[in-house]
């Protein structure tokens, strides 16, 4: 079984006395951290918005300190035998712990999977979308709920030929994509729905906006919907890998020359040590 780290120790496989089910059904914040040569990327900016969500969400102040967390990291990759290239751990963290037992906020790190390419590429496939409406409580935090309801997208989105599903609230805002918020493109405007309106704040959001900004984009925050995505001239989305480029809204197909120019300039700008 694999290895993974709980509350700061290596241990071989689940905590004692919780199983798999119990501990990936209980509620919990989450991060996906793309790592390179055994280092998670922008980890500094990964824990703030773990620490943010679970102070709006529970009131509960909570740290870790960034060099634990690399430490951590390095050991748990190494352990299970990852190359020194990139990867993913995910980083889970339970409010108010694991079991019944569980006082919290407990976390744990799990070595998920090698990474097709290294940091900010641009994934080689672009992807069909469909819409799926599912109004996610929090859908603004990284929850265990907003993973599901991404899930559960995904595979209506698979049953009628897309994909993947952008995730749609009652009202017939655009929220995001398995996580990760949706960008629209008209000419040299960047569009994205705020978190105000139910967009999750993740480390790449902040990161493709940053480097919008640097390209000269003008960006807009508005809440979008099926009629924009219809009428956009480019779509893309992101991962833990880098920008995701979208082919085709059902019938309307797109470019992909800002997502490739957006990578670009990541890439340049994030050389690999």
């Amino acid at each position: 079984m694999d290895r993974i780290v709980y509350n700061g120790t290596l241990a071989e496989g689940w905590p004692e006395g919780i199983s798999p089910d119990e501990l990936l059904s209980a509620p919990y914040l989450y991060q996906r951290l793309h790592t390179f040569a055994h280092r998670p990327l922008q980890a500094e900016a990964h824990l703030a918005i773990l620490a943010r969500a679970l102070r709006d969400m529970h009131g509960i102040e909570w740290t870790l300190p960034v060099g634990r967390l690399e430490r951590e990291v390095a050991e748990l990759l190494a352990a299970n035998r990852f190359p020194m290239r990139s990867n993913c751990v995910t980083l889970r963290l339970f409010p108010t712990g694991i079991g019944e037992a569980g006082t919290g906020p407990d976390y744990l790190l799990e070595a998920t999977a090698q990474l097709f390419y290294p940091p900010y590429t641009l994934w080689h496939k672009r992807l069909s979308i469909d819409v799926f409406r599912c109004d996610v409580p929090f859908g603004e935090y990284p929850t265990a709920l907003s993973l599901l309801a991404a899930r559960w997208g995904r595979d209506a989105a698979e049953r009628s030929g897309a994909d993947t599903a952008v995730i749609e609230t009652r009202e017939g805002v655009l929220t995001h994509i398995d996580g990760e918020p949706l960008f629209a493109v008209f000419g040299r405007q960047v569009m994205t729905t705020p978190r105000a309106c139910g967009t999750p704040d993740t480390v790449m959001r902040r990161t493709i906006l940053a480097a919008c900004r640097a390209q000269g984009l003008t960006i807009a925050e508005y809440p979008l919907s099926r009629q924009l995505l219809e009428r956009c001239d480019e779509a893309f989305t992101a991962s833990v890998q880098g920008i995701v480029s979208i082919l085709r809204y059902r019938s309307r197909h797109y470019f992909n020359t800002t997502a490739v120019k957006l990578s670009e300039r990541l890439r340049r700008e994030n050389p690999l040590r």
